[in-house]
């Protein structure tokens, strides 16, 4: 956002200096051609007429030196510009300023002896002279550029800063006009892409009437309508939940006592009834907790947790239950650091994806489990890695792993156990942490997850950390 601003800034900075240029230039062309003007009205057409006549002189009496030596002096005294022309407009001395001057020396000889024009933005002043044969000669007399430059080098620093300084302010603010709800629109973006579906931004545009308000309009509606969808999609869960849930609740009971009836016949179909409705409680449960996650942090309890204390606890666990597949799990590579989040939601994060590690992995090999901090586009995180020795995930669906109910085939089917809401359930409440989980396959083959967490200053790691040690 900021090399948006600062691209139309430049343009917004060019385009006034450019405009205030014009102007300013135009000002003091006015100004010198009045101030000019003025000195040219004082002259006495008298004046001139005289100092014709002895250039006249000189020319006819073929004194060219000395027609020169007069011009040049007087340009050099009186810091004017005077040349002298005849009827055909053949310069016979002087110098001008003007890139042609047949009009003027036209107008001399037709309108009247004495003329006093503006030329070209310029002021000119042009007196005919008759010689002793007849023949008729035109004086012409420019300021010099004195008075231009006195108009100009007077404070030119002072207005040259003024220019500077007021394009700089103008393209400021009309750059922040057009920036500001842009950047709005960016920031409640970026919220609802962390799943607040609240934000509305159309009440900050009091007093605008442009394409912009019509798109922060458009934005609020479709934040409204996801909003709805989202809010509707969890009642809907909740309430399939609710209604599963009573009738499993009955049949637990039914099971139950017919376990009692029926004594040791059928009870290997009974254990296994049991089993899948056990099953269902279980999906139900993860259901209720994708439905009833809240979106920001600052409603969650927040705590210092140890986490590498944490995943040895996640660790045991998932150990003791899998000793019957020889299955060890180790902790490698774990920095002591205590992070402050909420410890249940991270508990959960972390025992689904180390179980479904566990789960999919080789059995001869263990899960490998690391603790390390990364930074990322400034910011730092908590990086908890975990990785199997299974077979991977196809590179299609490493992002798709985290979807509800999404399953690999071939790898994460209902033999497993796996209802697909494991991992979306870790993914958001990483997310809840303002973090992120990445997927990624091994090169020796293998998953690896890894969690992102924010690390801020309190995050502290401790101090003389522990020996590590295998699980």
């Amino acid at each position: 956002m900021n090399k948006l601003f600062l691209k139309l800034f430049f343009i917004w900075y060019c385009f006034s200096i450019f405009f205030a240029t014009i102007v300013t230039s135009t000002v003091i062309i006015l100004l010198n051609t009045d101030s000019k003007n003025s000195v040219l009205t004082g002259v006495s057409s008298k004046a001139l007429y005289l100092f014709g006549q002895v250039a006249v002189e000189h020319y006819e009496a073929q004194r060219k030196s000395a027609l020169d030596a007069m011009l040049r002096d007087s340009e050099k005294e009186n810091e004017v510009q005077i040349s002298l022309y005849n009827e055909e407009g053949e310069k016979l001395g002087g110098n001008t300023s003007l890139d042609t001057v047949s009009p003027i020396i036209k107008a001399a000889l037709a309108e009247g002896e004495f003329i006093n024009i503006i030329y070209f933005w310029k002021p000119v002043m042009a007196r005919r002279i008759s010689g002793t044969e007849g023949n008729r000669y035109v004086v012409i007399f420019e300021p010099g550029i004195f008075i231009h430059s006195d108009i100009l080098s007077k404070n030119f620093f002072l207005r040259l800063f003024i220019i500077l300084f007021a394009g700089g302010v103008i393209s400021f603010f009309l750059t922040r006009h057009l920036v500001s709800p842009i950047k709005k629109i960016q920031q409640a973006t970026l919220r609802i892409a962390r799943g607040d579906f609240s934000v509305r931004i159309g009440n900050q545009f009091h007093g605008r009437r442009d394409e912009l308000v019509d798109l922060a309009r458009d934005f609020d509606n479709m934040a409204e309508k996801i909003d709805r969808l989202k809010t509707i999609q969890t009642q809907v869960l909740r309430d399939i939940s609710h209604e599963l849930r009573s009738p499993l609740t009955r049949l637990g009971v039914a099971l139950e006592l017919e376990c009692r009836r029926a004594g040791t016949n059928n009870g290997l179909f009974l254990d296994r009834i049991r089993l899948e409705a056990e099953r269902l409680n279980a999906l139900i449960d993860q259901i209720l907790v994708v439905a009833g996650f809240k979106q920001d942090i600052e409603t969650m309890k927040i705590e210092p947790i140890n986490l590498k204390a944490l995943l040895k606890r996640i660790v045991v666990d998932a150990d003791f239950e899998t000793q019957s597949q020889n299955s060890p799990v180790a902790v490698i590579h774990a920095r002591e650091i205590v992070y402050h989040g909420n410890i249940d939601l991270l508990k959960r994060t972390f025992d689904n994806i180390i179980r479904n590690a566990v789960l999919y992995s080789k059995t001869e090999l263990p899960i490998d489990i690391s603790i390390l901090t990364e930074k990322k586009e400034g910011q730092s995180y908590v990086v908890v890695m975990v990785s199997d020795h299974g077979d991977g995930v196809p590179e299609n669906s490493l992002e798709k792993i985290f979807h509800p109910f999404y399953r690999v085939e071939n790898a994460r089917d209902r033999k497993s156990g796996g209802t697909g809401l494991g991992l979306a359930i870790s993914d958001r409440a990483v997310k809840m942490h303002n973090g992120f989980i990445l997927a990624s396959n091994r090169a020796g083959g293998g998953l690896t997850v890894k969690t992102y967490l924010p690390f801020q200053p309190h995050h502290r790691p401790i101090p003389e950390p522990l020996p590590l040690r295998a699980i």
